[in-house]
């Protein structure tokens, strides 16, 4: 093997090391997470209400078109479902602004010492 071989196995056996070694998260690593669950339950939220609503909306424009006797039954479910197309949103928003002022301290503390840190650095 010449040199250039052995350093790259030498690499190679580190990165795969480095996959059992036990990681402690860092503040950076911390403030990611924090920000990804704030913003994940809106988001999770939103989408269980919009396939929902989309599917009750679908079902009232098959009743419309496919079975003349439930017509007007129809056109009632549809609304129903396009009500709940449009309300999707605000609760997004809503459920969204609730989880970032719950884990708004911890973001603000985290974001500040790793600020603090990068300005002491310098």
């Amino acid at each position: 093997m010449n040199r250039n071989q052995t350093e790259t196995a030498a690499q190679v056996a580190k990165n795969i090391q480095s996959l059992y070694l036990e990681h402690s998260p860092t503040k950076l690593d911390q403030l990611k997470e924090l920000n990804r669950l704030s913003l994940k339950s809106g988001r999770t939220t939103a989408v269980v209400i919009g396939v929902l609503s989309t599917l009750v909306l679908g079902a009232g424009m098959s009743m419309v078109m496919e079975w003349k006797n439930l017509f007007v039954l129809g056109i009632a479910v549809g609304v129903v479902g396009l009500v709940g197309c449009l309300v999707t949103y605000p609760i997004y928003r809503s459920v969204t602004a609730r989880k970032k002022a719950l884990y708004a301290p911890q973001i603000m503390k985290l974001s500040n010492e790793i600020i603090a840190e990068n300005e002491s650095a310098k």
